[in-house]
């Protein structure tokens, strides 16, 4: 800091003189070290708030994504019955979870069959879900069917297919097709179609 002294002399003339104080070097460095400080701990808080906020975005996205209905489905078992010359009986046994907070409901249940035409065309074929009888004891599942939150069903699928719409020789490729209520729609690929006699023969 710099200040100003006047001198009086003999002659009546003044004349002025600057002289400065110097900050003492401890308490420099001390003020250097201060500022230092105060800016790694605003640093660190910066940082501090940054992963808790990062943290806290991860942990809401977590919980809208459980609130969005989704269905998984797991096949156990799938044949295909030769109930007569006219038709076949596809059942397909499995089980239906739900793993978000939210119930879902499934809307439809088709069979897609990718089988070739006479023209050597792969063609899509749908047929819809078979519907429980009031004598059927078989656990065959009703749609729509509804499933709550975090819940599991297991059951039967029935379908009736008959053999003047597609001949299984030139079926491709079995596909059951659950849709929600959503409209979202889940595919289970049927690899291994068990083919089984109908009871009495």
């Amino acid at each position: 800091m710099l200040h100003v002294n006047r001198l009086q002399h003999r002659s009546g003339v003044s004349s002025y003189t600057l002289t400065t104080n110097t900050v003492p070097q401890w308490l420099a460095t001390a003020f250097s070290g201060a500022s230092v400080a105060a800016a790694w701990i605003a640093l660190a808080l910066a940082f501090v708030s940054t992963r808790t906020g990062r943290k806290a975005l991860r942990i809401a996205q977590a919980e809208s994504d459980r609130k969005v209905p989704r269905l998984v489905p797991y096949l156990i078992d799938s044949v295909a019955i030769r109930d007569n010359a006219t038709q076949r009986t596809i059942e397909i046994v499995l089980s239906l979870s739900n793993p978000s907070d939210s119930s879902n409901t499934i809307s439809r249940a088709d069979l897609a069959l990718s089988h070739v035409v006479q023209n050597h065309a792969l063609v899509q074929l749908l047929i819809p879900a078979a519907i429980n009888s009031a004598n059927d004891a078989s656990n065959l599942l009703t749609v729509p069917l509804r499933i709550n939150a975090h819940a599991t069903v297991a059951g039967r699928l029935r379908f009736t297919v008959p053999n003047e719409l597609v001949d299984a020789a030139n079926v491709r490729r079995y596909e059951l097709q659950l849709t929600d209520s959503q409209g979202a729609v889940v595919p289970l690929e049927l690899r291994v179609l068990k083919e089984i006699a109908p009871e009495g023969h």
